[in-house]
C-alpha cells in the first residue's frame, strides 16, 4: 500500500525506526495494518466502534506467525 510506504518512509526520516502499527480512522470505519518481518502487511477493516487494543493484538499474533 502507498499509504503505508509513505507513513514508513516518514518514520525512518525521522529516526523513529521501522514502522510497527499503522491506524487510520474515518467517518465509517478504521483501517490497522501491521507489517510482518518478511515485509507483508497483515490488514483489517472495522466499524468505528471497534476495540483497536484487542484488534491490534490479533493482527500482532497474525504477524508473529506470518515466516
Amino acid at each position: 500500500s502507498s499509504v503505508t510506504k509513505y507513513a514508513e518512509k516518514v518514520m525512518l526520516a525521522s529516526g523513529m525506526g521501522r514502522l510497527q502499527f499503522l491506524h487510520l480512522q474515518a467517518s465509517n470505519g478504521v483501517l490497522l495494518v501491521v507489517a510482518t518481518r518478511s515485509e507483508i502487511l497483515v490488514v483489517a477493516i472495522a466499524e468505528p466502534s471497534v476495540n483497536v487494543g484487542l484488534v491490534r493484538l490479533e493482527l500482532i499474533r497474525a504477524a508473529e506467525a506470518v515466516k
